[in-house]
């Protein structure tokens, strides 16, 4: 999502959800990712976003990316911001969602195989720089990627299908620093390397994608489908008529992590 808020990793495994677990959320960056976190967090659910290890600290993180990211998290900012520019790259990604994920998949394994043990997976794409300061800036998005093996893997997992309009998404995208670019970069299913520098080709990669999941769960009913339009006043009553967290827990999170999801 560009924006990180820090996974509490004091949460249990919780069993009282109305729906099974895991829950994953496939929708996009800069859609509410923040938002579905918070919502769980607040219900006392362990949850994941974007985070889903505890910071190791290794030499080269203690010595150059740690206190950047540290700080910048600290202040709102997203974790990178300045980070890249000064180092090139940093040595985190055991600490992110979205490597572990692309791990397992290279290696065979359920995709969420050592990822944390979460009820709530809000975010696992993952955002990048290719080696060096003039790397290509990319994203890779296992929940477009890689929606069957989360079905093989999690046949019964509940999938959350956050999003906005098009117009109000792709807004948010050209706000966030290189985040168009890392689409523009990336091969992904559905939206090949070298396009997406039009709004007519992200949008027909955009709503493509919702009209996929949505046919994908028609196909296997083994799994439970919650759309939420992050926009709409009535978001948290869906939230909490699918999961019964009361619906005072969405919108909890911070303004900064609001304008930046």
């Amino acid at each position: 999502d560009g924006y990180v808020v820090p996974t509490d990793f004091s949460l249990s495994r919780a069993t009282n959800l109305k729906l099974p677990t895991p829950v994953i959320s496939v929708g996009f960056p800069k859609a509410g990712s923040t938002s579905v976190f918070s919502y769980f967090n607040c219900g006392g659910y362990a949850s994941s976003h974007y985070t889903c290890k505890k910071m190791t600290p290794t030499p080269e993180r203690t010595d150059k990316c740690g206190p950047c990211i540290e700080n910048n998290l600290a202040n709102g900012r997203p974790p990178w911001a300045k980070c890249l520019q000064k180092l090139g790259r940093c040595g985190h990604e055991d600490d992110w969602c979205g490597p572990c994920v692309r791990d397992n998949v290279a290696a065979g394994r359920p995709p969420l195989d050592g990822c944390g043990d979460f009820d709530v997976y809000a975010e696992i794409n993952y955002s990048y720089r290719e080696t060096g300061k003039n790397g290509a800036f990319k994203i890779y998005l296992p929940q477009v990627d890689h929606l069957e093996l989360l079905h093989e893997a999690y046949p019964q997992a509940t999938f959350v299908l956050n999003y906005r309009a098009f117009d109000s998404w792709v807004k948010s995208v050209d706000k966030w620093f290189a985040m168009r670019e890392r689409y523009v970069n990336s091969e992904i299913r559905g939206l090949p390397a070298g396009v997406g520098k039009k709004n007519i080709e992200l949008r027909q990669f955009y709503e493509g994608h919702y009209r996929r999941v949505r046919q994908f769960v028609k196909d296997h009913p083994s799994h439970a489908l919650v759309e939420v339009d992050i926009e709409s006043e009535n978001a948290g009553k869906t939230m909490e008529e699918a999961f019964g967290i009361d619906a005072a827990c969405w919108g909890q999170a911070n303004a900064n992590a609001e304008n930046n999801v």
